[in-house]
């Protein structure tokens, strides 16, 4: 059985756009395209299962270890961040927030 990474996205633009990110590195789940109210997709084949969270929720998601990793923005990071690792991952867009990248410090 492979070991299924849990990947906290924030509802809305952002996450779709993270999303794209991974399913472009090869970690798909065709399902969370869907128009469905469902909040968890996983897919085994690529071991990866994402999660749709508030996007204040994210950084808690990973410091309780309900996800393995989190997404949101350096805004969200500053204000509920504290205690994660962070990392930028993307900013192409002049203005916007950039994307970060968080783990929690046992990871």
């Amino acid at each position: 059985m492979k070991q299924i990474v849990n990947v906290a996205l924030p509802k809305g633009r952002l996450g779709e756009k993270v999303y794209d990110m991974f399913d472009s590195a090869g970690y798909s789940c065709p399902s969370i395209k869907e128009n469905t109210r469902k909040l968890i997709f996983e897919n085994e084949e690529t071991g990866v299962r994402f999660f749709w969270v508030k996007p204040s929720d994210v950084a808690i998601y990973v410091e309780r270890g309900a996800a393995d990793i989190g997404v949101a923005g350096k805004d969200i990071l500053l204000e509920y961040g504290n205690g994660l690792n962070c990392a930028p991952i993307n900013n192409d867009h002049e203005g916007e927030n950039p994307v970060g990248q968080v783990w929690s410090e046992d990871g």
